[in-house]
């Protein structure tokens, strides 16, 4: 029974908390395509080029991009792109050669913080596999701990 009860639990939290995540993930995906559509478009400068390897060993740059807004602010927008040493270079050459780099921001006039460099944008697919994943794999659980509970008591 509380191996039934546990597959029950974790069920529900894959369930549910998956598909929190892939809702907000979701919402971030519209939030950017509606900047994209109805933003002010301006030009950013990058300003800062870092380099770090996740857990799976695939390397990114970690890019600062600053822009102008039209009431002359300054705001700045983190963004990730592949990194491949082995087709781009050196992490030193890459830096320096796309520090001062170019590129198009599009912010919300009313919360210029929520900008969008174009090209990295959230993606729906992603966000959807999220939530599809977390629906199967938690009703795959609770279905196991329900038929588990159902044996119990019979």
């Amino acid at each position: 029974m509380a191996k039934a009860l546990a597959f029950l639990l974790a069920g529900l939290v894959i369930f549910v908390g998956g598909s929190t995540l892939g809702v907000g993930m979701v919402l971030e995906a519209q939030d950017d395509r509606r900047v994209l559509a109805e933003g002010v478009r301006t030009t950013g400068v990058i300003t800062k080029v870092e380099f770090y390897t996740d857990r799976r060993r695939h390397s990114y740059k970690d890019l600062t991009v600053y822009f102008l807004t039209e009431d002359r602010r300054v705001y700045g927008k983190r963004t990730l792109e592949r990194y491949y040493d082995h087709v781009e270079g050196p992490e030193s050459t890459v830096a320096d050669q796309m520090h001062g780099e170019k590129r198009v921001v599009f912010y919300d006039r009313s919360d210029p913080g929520n900008s969008v460099i174009e090209g990295a944008t959230q993606s729906f697919t992603v966000a959807y596999l999220v939530i599809l994943l977390a629906a199967g794999f938690g009703a795959a659980f609770i279905r196991s701990g329900w038929v588990g509970l159902r044996r119990r008591q019979a």
